[in-house]
């Protein structure tokens, strides 16, 4: 079958059931993958802290090896495809295994004595607790549908796989910020599912779970771990996601509370770090804070010089090549965040990392005065899965607790410092402190504080299960069939239903400047506005207008109804024949609070019958032109 002309996100798509089948099999192939990593590395425990530090370097490794083929335009779709479903075939093995092996019995065993030992409030927080992990994991399986998933995540790896390999977007500035979790979605894309990074995400729920864990003297303090990390509200909104926060920021966790009393495992601490510092750029804020904590607890049994080589062996294997890749492309291997100390800085790019600090806008220092009530308590319904909650404040109760919790909160505090004067000030940046708390709260003195705290966070984490349950009953059925992902996409999905009237409106060999952020799912190659959403200045708006829409050889543009901003205004203006529109659409989106807000949109063409185009010379694609932006 021939490729079609501009590769969409339904090509690439297997027919359900089989993307959540092909996703969750590659994340037990990669479980094997590190099985064979941990015998072959040798001299490791057959503890979970171990494991699920070599599932985390293995899973890192994969993700370089993808990026590094994607950098040196061999991305070839056949090729990663052919990969992907190895790892798949892998996974099968691994679930054959574990059922050999009377996996299952062990686990309802394990259930069933925990249900019969437990306390009242105990066996409450682990039903709830079992809602929650089923329930979030159900959601994973779904089809992407948040903002950024379908901007960026998966907007770019998507764009790579077009071109056989990475190259640089200037007009796309999320371009910049994609890191090795975009390369585990380039994968699974190929391999056919748009859902592999959100079940990584998931993946990821388990390593947190061994992180806080890893110093629970009894069952009580292993529940009250699982509370810490299921009852956080953040969770329902990180898991379904194909951003890569959840797993890496585990996987710092997992690295502070590794053993680094040799080699092997130093190694394994450094990798978890260096992988979480290349899949998002937050990660070298906190990143920074745990390798200096890494390096100063391994210097009690190893060399310095030995532990800052293996140090940078694994910065080199992980976190270079993706930084290396946008000092390449765009001259600041760290854009945009740099592009203002650079001899020909675009003021739209220094905008552009300026809105990323700040997010929301609001004056900084009053941003901060908020910062401790929004971490705890959302602002409104609709932001309720963007908190930490009460958790947060766990630290209280563990700052008499002697031995590793002071490190841990330590280092928790530094962090934390540290993304209060360099990073954006929204509660989910500092999710990764948040687990260093819990994990140092965990071996704390049981005191009558403490139990109010675990019933605290089991009357929290029933709000967090019923939302799982919501999130799970609201995305999996999208898993199943096409008409159920046609139905879950409408209602969930940003953007989707514009995509699908583009389709229906535009012309076959249009080329489109779209005001709309879910790229992923357009179905005509596309121009970024950015660098007009983002510009300050409008003074020579009109001349970098006609020069990209030339450039581009754009023939229409899509935008927000009535058109009262620029530059969409002074196109209409001066060139612009409306196509279709105004066509009323109302806000998809996970978050049932959200939803609903009716918009509009148009679309207008540049003709080359209209006198007023003839500014643009070669302005119309020839018909079935395989030309891509």
């Amino acid at each position: 079958m021939s490729q079609p002309i501009f590769l969409r996100l339904d090509d690439l798509l297997l027919p359900p059931p089989l993307p959540a089948v092909v996703a969750l099999l590659i994340v037990f192939g990669t479980t094997h993958l590190s099985r064979w990593g941990r015998d072959w590395l040798g001299g490791l425990a057959a503890s979970p802290r171990e494991f699920a530090g070599v599932f985390v370097v293995v899973t890192g490794l994969l993700a370089a090896l993808v990026h590094s083929l994607a950098w040196a335009g061999c991305a070839s779709l056949w090729g990663l495809r052919l990969g992907g479903w190895l790892l798949a075939a892998l996974g099968l093995l691994e679930i054959f295994s574990w059922w050999r092996s009377r996996g299952p019995n062990r686990w309802r065993h394990a259930l069933g004595v925990g249900f019969r030992e437990a306390t009242y409030w105990e066996g409450v927080a682990l039903l709830l607790s079992l809602v929650t992990l089923l329930g979030l994991s159900a959601a994973a399986l779904g089809p992407a549908t948040d903002a950024d998933s379908l901007d960026y995540h998966l907007g770019v790896p998507l764009d790579w796989l077009r071109h056989g390999g990475a190259y640089p977007r200037p007009d796309w500035f999320h371009a910049r910020l994609v890191g090795l979790g975009e390369s585990i979605n380039l994968l699974g894309l190929a391999a056919g599912t748009d859902c592999l990074g959100a079940v990584f995400q998931a993946a990821g729920i388990v390593v947190a779970l061994v992180a806080v864990a890893a110093y629970a003297g009894n069952r009580r303090d292993q529940l009250l771990a699982g509370l810490v990390v299921l009852s956080c509200p953040v969770l329902v909104a990180l898991v379904p996601s194909q951003k890569p926060q959840l797993l890496p920021a585990a996987a710092l966790t997992l690295a502070l509370v590794l053993p680094k009393s040799d080699p092997v495992r130093l190694g394994l601490a450094f990798g978890c770090t260096a992988f979480a510092s290349a899949c998002k750029y937050s990660f070298l804020l906190t990143g920074g804070v745990v390798a200096v904590f890494c390096v100063l607890e391994a210097r009690r049994s190893l060399q310095t010089v030995k532990t800052l080589v293996i140090l940078g062996a694994c910065l080199v294997l992980f976190a270079f090549p993706v930084y290396a890749r946008n000092f390449v492309f765009y001259g600041d291997p760290l854009s945009p965040f740099l592009e203002e100390w650079r001899p020909t800085s675009d003021p739209a790019v220094v905008e552009f990392a300026a809105a990323l600090r700040q997010h929301e806008g609001a004056d900084r220092l009053e941003k901060i005065l908020r910062l401790p009530w929004e971490v705890l308590f959302p602002p409104s319904p609709g932001a309720l899965t963007s908190v930490l909650g009460m958790g947060a404040a766990g630290f209280l109760l563990a700052v008499r607790a002697p031995g590793p919790s002071r490190r841990l909160l330590l280092a928790a505090l530094t962090a934390s410092v540290v993304v209060v004067v360099f990073g954006q000030l929204s509660p989910r940046f500092f999710f990764e402190p948040y687990l260093w708390c819990g994990a140092a709260l965990v071996p704390a003195e049981w005191t009558l504080w403490k139990s109010i705290f675990f019933k605290l966070l089991t009357i929290q984490i029933g709000v967090v299960a019923a939302l799982a349950a919501f999130a799970g009953l609201a995305l999996f059925p999208g898993a199943w069939t096409v008409n159920a992902r046609d139905r879950v996409m409408m209602t969930n999905a940003y953007g989707y239903a514009e995509s699908r009237w583009l389709d229906a409106v535009l012309p076959a060999d249009a080329v489109v400047l779209a005001d709309m952020r879910s790229h992923a799912l357009l179905p005509r190659p596309f121009l970024v506005g950015d660098e007009f959403v983002q510009a300050t200045s409008l003074s020579k708006m009109p001349v970098r207008l006609t020069s990209l829409l030339r450039e581009h050889r754009v023939t229409a543009v899509v935008t927000d109804y009535p058109t009262t901003e620029e530059p969409c205004l002074w196109w209409q203006t001066h060139y612009g024949l409306p196509l279709s529109g105004p066509e009323t659409f109302y806000l998809a989106t996970r978050n049932p609070f959200n939803r609903g807000t009716a918009y509009q949109k148009i679309v207008f063409l540049l003709s080359p019958r209209s006198p007023r185009s003839q500014a643009l010379p070669g302005n119309a694609l020839p018909r079935g032109s395989a030309s891509m932006v």
